[in-house]
């Protein structure tokens, strides 16, 4: 199994890093994070979402935001991720810019 996956960007949290209607091609099986990395993540109260790494903790859950903050939920509320709820790393954008 190949482990690359595409993923359709929907809103506008992650403008102007993301558009609406954007694809952006995500790395399956990432095993570091770092601050400033962008994930997509099965949340389990708000579905699939794509938000930046705002913070790596010593147990390896991250703290995740959105680029827009008018637009986004914020990290409070999205609380802390176990690594496991990561779908994918991106890796790149693709097609037109």
């Amino acid at each position: 199994m190949i482990p690359l996956r595409l993923f359709k960007v929907t809103g506008e949290s992650m403008l102007p890093s993301f558009r609406d209607g954007d694809y952006v091609l995500l790395w399956c099986w990432p095993k570091r994070f770092r601050v400033g990395q962008c994930v997509v993540v099965d949340h389990p109260d708000f579905g699939i979402i794509i938000k930046r790494v705002k913070q790596v903790n010593a147990d390896l859950s991250l703290v995740l935001h959105g680029d827009n903050a008018k637009h986004s939920t914020n990290s409070e509320r999205l609380g802390r991720l176990e690594k496991n709820a990561v779908v994918g790393l991106v890796i790149g954008k693709v097609g037109c810019p």
